[in-house]
């Protein structure tokens, strides 16, 4: 996970939000311990991290994209079809194998 960059800055600006009457339970509870602070900081953190935590999803999902996109194009060039095809003709020929020792009694093991 990033750093998540908090401020306690004086610039903040007041904003309303609706909670759930657990949700300011737990907060109060918090606040009122010495390890967390007030209610705003622990507000102001826990939606930095959550954005953080968006950011991070975001990122990778446009990664998983870009590499998707990338093995999609690289098995339709000539490259990719030959690998196919390789894998697919060593896929048969150990099949064929497996067939043969079936029928002859025997087991045989890939390499």
């Amino acid at each position: 996970m990033p750093d998540i960059e908090f401020s306690g800055s004086r610039k903040s600006k007041t904003a309303a939000f609706s909670l759930s009457p657990n949700t300011i339970k737990k907060l109060e509870a918090y606040s009122n311990s010495e390890e967390y602070g007030n209610k705003s900081s622990i507000v102001q953190q826990a939606i930095t991290e959550f954005f953080a935590r968006e950011e991070m999803r975001v990122e990778k999902e446009e990664y998983l994209t870009s590499v998707r996109i990338f093995i999609s194009e690289f098995l339709q060039s000539p490259e990719g079809e030959a690998l196919i095809r390789s894998i697919l003709r060593k896929s048969l020929a150990a099949s064929d194998e497996e067939a043969a020792a079936t029928r002859a009694g025997t087991i045989v093991e890939h390499q």
